[in-house]
């Protein structure tokens, strides 16, 4: 497992990130831990372990040549770490055929946030409650996996506090998703957004 690092040092590689694909006209967005840091919520329990970078399936082998051509090294796993160090983790549009990330051409998905492109609230709540769906659909004892799992959770209950989102939030999410949101802003009320939810 990762360790959790200062989120000061991320924010900073994630701003790079965004300089070097942005100069290059790659279409891309920063979500993750870092999007939902920037949208007003800092998390109280999971930390911050890395940048996640995201791209069209057609960009990828272009933003991999780019990454290393900045000075990059691939990482043990499938990321890779920038010139400060810092982790950087890659995905596509197209890597989770059962809950896919929104395209990153499409201008009216993402917002721009402290010089990092992000999801915008809506699409950034949309990419955790599917990862809460899925889930929820197919439980698990993997401890990684049961790990992932709490940690959507959390984000989307720490950014329903800090936005002070309400029941009305929902209108404009997928039908699917909508019960889902609406347990998670039910727990959010009664436990506060500095303690875990079991997922249960």
């Amino acid at each position: 497992m990762k360790k959790t690092v200062p989120v000061d040092g991320l924010l900073k590689s994630a701003k790079g990130c965004y300089e070097l694909l942005t100069k290059h006209g790659v279409p891309h967005a920063v979500i993750g831990s870092i999007a939902v840091y920037l949208h007003g919520y800092e998390r109280k329990i999971r930390g911050y372990r890395d940048v996640d970078v995201l791209v069209r399936e057609m960009d990828r082998r272009r933003t991999e040549q780019l990454f290393l051509a900045e000075g990059f090294t691939k990482d043990k796993r499938d990321g890779y770490r920038d010139a400060r160090g810092q982790s950087v983790g890659l995905c596509t549009n197209e890597d989770y055929a059962n809950r896919p990330f929104p395209d990153p051409e499409d201008r009216s998905l993402f917002q721009e946030i402290e010089g990092v492109r992000v999801p915008t609230l809506k699409q950034l709540m949309t990419i955790k409650l599917k990862a809460v769906k899925y889930f929820a659909e197919h439980p698990t004892q993997n401890p990684r996996k049961r790990q992932r799992n709490e940690k959507h959770r959390e984000d989307v209950r720490g950014l329903i506090v800090s936005k002070s989102l309400t029941e009305d939030f929902a209108e404009g999410l997928p039908d699917s998703l909508r019960d889902y949101y609406l347990k998670l802003l039910t727990e959010a009320g009664k436990s506060g957004d500095d303690q875990t939810l079991d997922g249960t």
